[in-house]
């Protein structure tokens, strides 16, 4: 299958992981919002103030790892994002 994200394991998932705990943020969407960060937009700019189209990307990101089987699919399809929730239920 082909990707459209780097793939999670590509990234130094220990320093994604630390700043997921620290946000208490899934390291499914921590890992989408790093691979969409830039030199315009870093990582914590995006988490505390994503764009629409930055949202969307993030999602798409996540349900791509989803898919690939980087990460196992959350039961009821919500995952962390601080204090608020990106909603991706399983395919049908």
């Amino acid at each position: 299958m082909n990707r459209n994200f780097p793939c999670a394991y590509d990234m130094e998932l220990e320093d994604v992981r630390e700043w997921a705990k620290s946000r208490e943020t899934a390291l499914p969407v921590a890992v989408a919002i790093w691979a969409i960060a830039d030199g315009e937009r870093t990582a914590q700019r995006i988490w505390e103030r994503p764009t629409p189209s930055e949202w969307d990307r993030i999602t798409m990101a996540l349900d791509e790892y989803l898919r690939h089987g980087d990460f196992a699919r959350s039961p009821d399809g919500l995952y962390r994002w601080g204090a608020e929730q990106v909603r991706l239920p399983a395919p049908c």
